[in-house]
């Protein structure tokens, strides 16, 4: 089902907009592609992380590649979708004690 964007589907996304028969037409239709838009002023994005909060990843990606925000070097080297250590977690250390 998953076929990919194309195109094709990019301008029948665009021809739908504004042109729904019921709530349940515009709800796929939301949900079915993200637009990002790039302009001048900066970075905008349709998905509704985006709409609440003014700032989603999508829309931070494309300042990165655009090199208008600079990663710093401590994220970049924090390690990606490794899982947890076999066994109970350790305990936590004891708050304000010098060692």
């Amino acid at each position: 089902m998953n076929e990919g964007i194309t195109t094709r589907s990019l301008k029948k996304h665009q021809k739908r907009d504004g042109k729904w028969r019921d709530f349940d037409d515009f709800k796929s239709w939301r949900t079915e592609l993200w637009t990002i838009t790039v302009t001048s002023s900066g970075v905008k994005c349709t998905c509704p992380f985006y709409t609440k909060n003014g700032q989603c990843k999508h829309a931070l990606g494309i300042q990165i590649r655009r090199k208008e925000v600079s990663v710093p070097t401590e994220a970049k080297c924090i390690p990606l979708g490794q899982k947890r250590k076999r066994g109970r977690p350790a305990k936590t250390k004891k708050a304000r004690i010098v060692q």
